[in-house]
C-alpha cells in the first residue's frame, strides 16, 4: 500500500481553522497580562482629567451654587477626593463617600494624600501649563493618581485643585478573567474544532466529487457529467470540465475518425500501386500499351497519395498557427477569374461550363495563395458533385460591408442534417458519402480554417436534388 504524505483539504482546513483561534486566544492572553495594568492607568488619568476639565469650566462660570453641586456629583461617581483651596476662604474636601461613611482608615488615608499637595503645588508652579500630575506610591498596597491645577490665579493668590484618585491593583482582576479565559479558550477550541470539520467537509465534499468524476474521464467515460454545488468558483470548474468532456470526446471520435480514413485512403492508392507493379513485373513487362497503361495508375495513385499528404500538412499548419498569411489588397474578381480559367480541361473532359457574375472590382486583404485554394477546393468540390454538361456559376458581390463569393453547383445536394458537419475533417469519407476518387476529404475543412483565418465566415444552402450554394465572405 502506497502512503501518501500530501494532507487533505478537509485536514488543511481543521489545522488552518485551530492555528487562527489559537493565534487570536494567545493574541487576547498576551494583551491581558501585559497591558491590562497599563491601560487601566492611562484609563483613570483620562478620565481624571476629563473631570478636571469638567470642574475648571463650571468654576468659570461664575455660579457657585452649580459649581458646588457639580463637585458634590463627580466625587462620587467617578471615585475621586476633590480638595480645592481657595484664595479665600476655608478649604473644601469631597469624597466618594458621605462624611459619615469615611471611617477611620479612610480617613487616615485622605490625610496622608492631603500631605502630598505641598509638593504638587510646587511641581505646578514650574509647570508651563499650570497643570501636574504624579502616582504616589503604594499607600496599603493602594497607589494613587494625583492631578493637581490651579482654577484661578491673581494678584490676592490662587485657587488650587487637587484630585485624587486610588488606583486598586488588578492582580486579582487578572487571575479572574484569566480563569474565565482558560474556560474560553477550551470553549473556543472545541467549537473551532467542530464549525472547522463542518466547513471543511462542506468545501472538500463537491472536490471530491469533481475528483471521482475526473479519474472516470480520465479512463475514457466522456459521458461523465461534473455537478453543480454551491460555490460559484466550483460551479465554473463544473462546467469547464464538463466542457471539456464534451471536446475531448469530440477529439476521440475525430481520432478515430482520421486513423480509420487515413488508413483507408493510404491503403487503397498503395495497394494499387503494389498490384499494378507486381502486374508490370509479372503480366506486362514486354507489352508496351499494357505496360503504360499500368503505370498511368501508379502515377495516378502516387499524385492521389501525394494530394492527401499535403492536404493533411497543409490543415496542420494552418490549424497550428505555423502558416503566416501575408495578406496584400487586391482584387478578388481577378483571383477568381485566374482560378476558372486553370479549369479550362473540365470544359473538354466534362462538358462544364462556367458562369461569372461579378459586376464591378472588389478590392480586399487576402492571402492570394490561401485565397485561390479556397476558390479551387470549393469549385472542385462542385465540378466533382455535378453531371456531365452542367453549369457552374460563381457570384462575387459586396454585401454589408463584405466581400461575398457564392458558388453554386447542379449537384445531387445535401442533407440538411449533415450540413453542420461538412466542414469537418473527413466527414465525407467518415460517413461513406459519395466524393472523387483524387479528393482526400480535406477540401472543406482546409476551406473553412483558411477564410476564418481572414476574419471570414463560410457557409452553405443546400435542398436536396436540388444542388449546392457554397458560399464565403470576407471584410472588405
Amino acid at each position: 500500500m502506497r502512503l501518501n504524505s500530501e494532507k487533505s483539504l478537509k485536514t488543511k482546513l481543521l489545522i488552518y481553522f485551530m492555528l487562527f483561534a489559537a493565534l487570536l486566544i494567545a493574541l487576547i492572553w498576551g494583551l491581558q497580562s501585559l497591558f491590562l495594568s497599563q491601560y487601566y492607568q492611562n484609563m483613570k488619568f483620562q478620565k481624571t482629567k476629563q473631570v478636571a476639565e469638567k470642574i475648571e469650566r463650571t468654576y468659570k462660570k461664575g455660579n457657585y451654587n452649580e459649581f458646588l453641586r457639580s463637585l458634590v456629583t463627580l466625587a462620587p461617581k467617578h471615585d475621586l477626593f476633590i480638595y480645592i483651596i481657595p484664595a479665600e476662604g476655608n478649604p473644601l474636601i469631597f469624597t466618594p463617600y458621605s462624611q459619615e461613611g469615611l471611617d477611620l482608615a479612610g480617613q487616615k488615608y485622605l490625610d496622608e494624600l492631603l500631605k502630598e499637595t505641598s509638593s504638587v503645588r510646587e511641581a505646578m508652579r514650574n509647570a508651563k501649563t499650570g497643570t501636574i500630575s504624579k502616582i504616589l506610591s503604594e499607600n496599603d498596597g493602594v497607589n494613587t493618581l494625583i492631578y493637581g491645577s490651579f482654577l484661578e490665579t491673581s494678584e490676592f493668590g490662587s485657587t488650587e485643585m487637587f484630585i485624587f484618585t486610588p488606583l486598586y491593583p488588578m492582580n486579582s482582576t487578572i487571575r479572574i478573567l484569566s480563569t474565565q479565559m482558560a474556560i474560553v479558550t477550551i470553549i473556543s477550541l472545541l467549537l473551532v474544532s467542530l464549525l472547522a470539520t463542518l466547513f471543511a467537509r462542506k468545501i472538500s465534499k463537491p472536490l471530491q466529487t469533481i475528483s471521482v468524476s475526473a479519474a472516470k474521464l480520465g479512463r475514457g467515460d466522456y459521458k461523465i457529467q461534473f455537478p453543480k454545488s454551491g460555490y460559484k468558483e466550483l460551479n465554473d470548474l463544473s462546467e469547464i470540465l464538463n466542457q471539456m468532456a464534451k471536446d475531448l470526446e469530440s477529439t476521440d471520435k475525430l481520432k478515430r475518425d482520421i486513423l480509420a480514413n487515413i488508413g483507408h485512403d493510404l491503403r487503397t492508392p498503395l495497394t494499387m500501386i503494389r498490384s499494378y507493379g507486381e502486374m508490370i513485373r509479372d503480366i506486362s513487362g514486354e507489352d508496351d500499351k499494357k505496360r503504360n497503361k499500368h503505370l498511368q495508375v501508379i502515377i495516378d495513385e502516387s499524385d492521389r497519395l501525394n494530394k492527401l499528404v499535403d492536404d493533411i500538412l497543409i490543415l496542420s499548419k494552418i490549424q497550428s498557427g505555423v502558416d503566416v498569411l501575408n495578406k496584400e489588397i487586391l482584387d478578388l474578381r481577378t483571383i477568381v477569374i485566374s482560378v476558372i480559367n486553370s479549369f479550362e480541361i473540365y470544359r473538354h473532359d466534362m462538358g462544364c461550363s462556367f458562369l461569372l457574375i461579378s459586376p464591378e472590382p472588389i478590392n480586399v486583404a487576402v492571402d492570394e495563395k490561401r485565397i485561390r485554394q479556397v476558390l479551387m477546393n470549393i469549385i472542385i468540390n462542385a465540378v466533382n458533385h455535378s453531371p456531365k454538361n452542367s453549369q457552374i456559376i460563381v457570384s462575387l458581390t459586396k454585401h454589408n460591408k463584405k466581400a461575398l463569393c457564392q458558388i453554386a453547383d447542379c449537384g445531387p445536394g445535401i442533407p440538411e442534417n449533415e450540413l453542420a458537419n461538412i466542414w469537418s475533417r473527413y466527414y465525407k469519407a467518415a460517413n461513406n458519402l459519395v466524393r472523387s476518387s483524387q479528393g482526400s476529404g480535406l477540401g472543406l475543412a482546409i476551406v473553412k480554417e483558411i477564410v476564418e483565418k481572414h476574419d471570414g465566415e463560410v457557409g452553405v444552402v443546400s435542398v436536396e436534388n436540388s444542388g449546392s450554394v457554397f458560399w464565403f465572405s470576407l471584410p472588405l
